[in-house]
């Protein structure tokens, strides 16, 4: 399944990062830059809670925003990212 497009501004929950030190699972972030084409993928760079900066790439890495989530009815990722958001948002 196919991650959503981002834009500057967008919070997202990451479920996947193909990385050595990945961020936790179900961590949020905010997107720093618009989408960078890397060998065809789009990258992002990312403000994660735990205070560290690490990009996204749409080839390997997974994520969902609350839209997203809503678009394909997943209720209960959505409550976890709502519940998340409400001490992200503090």
């Amino acid at each position: 399944m196919e991650s959503p497009k981002l834009k500057i501004g967008d919070i997202i929950m990451l479920i996947y990062m193909e990385d050595p030190n990945p961020v936790d699972t179900m961590s949020l972030g905010v997107v720093r830059t618009g989408a960078i084409s890397v060998f065809g993928d789009d990258q992002y760079d990312v403000n994660w809670e735990d205070g560290r900066k690490l990009a996204i790439i749409s080839g390997v890495d997974r994520w969902e925003t609350e839209k997203s989530l809503i678009d394909k009815g997943n209720e209960k990722l959505l409550r976890v990212m709502r519940r998340k958001l409400e001490n992200f948002n503090k």
